[in-house]
């Protein structure tokens, strides 16, 4: 996946997240899913047009990937919006 697709699907994570959630759990849940695709997280944060201060969240994400595995048990539309490209 191109820094330009995780981009695209980081921003809608973001999106959903605040309408849906009212925060940011869903950004850490992004860099999870996407973490050994993601080689560069401050490029794409400032390419999702999110504010600057959630890269810590997704490096959060991308750090504990190695010990969580999200499972199937998240509601359809959460793994819709998490499904790889």
């Amino acid at each position: 996946m191109t820094e330009y697709q995780l981009a695209a699907k980081l921003k809608d994570v973001y999106r959903f997240s605040k309408q849906r959630y009212g925060g940011h759990s869903l950004v850490l849940l992004f860099g999870v899913v996407y973490a050994e695709q993601l080689s560069n997280v401050s490029e794409v944060v400032r390419q999702a047009g999110i504010p600057d201060s959630l890269k810590s969240e997704v490096s959060k994400g991308k750090g504990i990937a190695r010990y969580v595995v999200p499972n199937d048990s998240l509601p359809s539309e959460l793994q819709r919006l998490f499904s790889k490209l």
